[in-house]
């Protein structure tokens, strides 16, 4: 509301976007969002299975990021958004959950990733107690954000998340957008 009689009183549209939680997301604060010049959302849907989401902490539900997602679009919002397969407690199953809601629903508009355990996460204490991470100092300087995917799992075997990354990589292909340029002009 604050912005919206900012822009009345400077007499010009100011764009913005904002991060929210996907937890009450409804028509009337789309519409305040909206009519303030909010122009993208960005959401950490992280995972569409609840199982997944309970182990990363994540006080949502499926059903929210679904109603997140459609309502934000609805009102003709940019949705920029990521899921993250590769969670401690990910299996085959929850990862084809998510990745088939996001087949089905993104429209290109939502990244999809693997987790990656920076220091001082629960999921890279979790890897050093493993001991999937031996080497610290190693880990940190050839593995944190690289291209390469590590099963970080409990229950997914390595075979299965070479599959899955496989899968991803391929719906990644298939299912995102790209922009190809109209022309291109070379100095």
């Amino acid at each position: 509301r604050r912005i919206i009689e900012l822009r009345t009183r400077i007499g010009r549209p100011l764009y913005w976007g904002v991060q929210l939680t996907v937890k009450k997301i409804n028509d009337e604060i789309l519409t305040l969002l909206k009519d303030s010049g909010c122009y993208s959302i960005s959401y950490g849907f992280e995972s569409f299975s609840a199982p997944v989401l309970k182990s990363m902490n994540k006080p949502i539900k499926p059903e929210d990021i679904d109603n997140a997602l459609r309502k934000t679009l609805e009102h003709h919002i940019v949705v920029q958004a990521n899921f993250i397969m590769g969670d401690i407690a990910e299996t085959w199953e929850t990862a084809n959950e998510t990745l088939d809601y996001w087949k089905k629903n993104c429209d290109g508009q939502v990244s999809l990733g693997f987790i990656q355990p920076y220091p001082g996460s629960e999921i890279y204490r979790h890897c050093v107690r493993k001991k999937i991470i031996t080497d610290k100092l190693f880990f940190i300087e050839n593995n944190i954000a690289g291209e390469k995917t590590i099963n970080f799992t409990d229950h997914m075997s390595d075979d299965e998340y070479r599959r899955l990354t496989l899968e991803v990589y391929s719906a990644r292909l298939k299912y995102r957008r790209y922009v190809v340029p109209a022309e291109l002009i070379k100095d």
